[in-house]
């Protein structure tokens, strides 16, 4: 789930916008194969939390990526990352702290849209 997060938001700055539609719909599909494999861990209700937690900013997601918008991105992103944190630590695992990167552990790949 980590690369495809980070993924997205180099995509994102980067206004690849057709790339950004793809890793969220990656990141979508990371979330629903963890909740089918963890439905609930040690009494934690994994599955419900996850997707209730992460409908609204997906949504905003989907709809900064349509609008091109970069600062309606930033600010979906950024809301994503924060119920990523309010989950773990919903399931007891505050110590997997996820922040918005700041460098891409991806040197071998340019996050630019092709030029056309």
């Amino acid at each position: 789930m980590q690369p495809r997060h980070i993924k997205l938001a180099f995509a994102g700055r980067e206004r690849n916008w057709s790339y950004a539609a793809y890793e969220l719909h990656e990141l979508e599909e990371a979330f629903e194969r963890a909740a089918r494999s963890w439905p609930t861990w040690r009494a934690v209700p994994i599955a419900e939390m996850m997707t209730s937690l992460t409908k609204q900013p997906m949504a905003a997601l989907t709809e900064a990526i349509k609008s091109a918008d970069t600062m309606r991105f930033a600010a979906a992103y950024g809301q994503l990352t924060e119920v990523c944190n309010t989950c773990h630590q919903g399931a007891n695992r505050g110590m997997i702290a996820i922040r918005v990167p700041d460098s891409s552990p991806f040197s071998d790949q340019d996050f630019r849209p092709p030029k056309q």
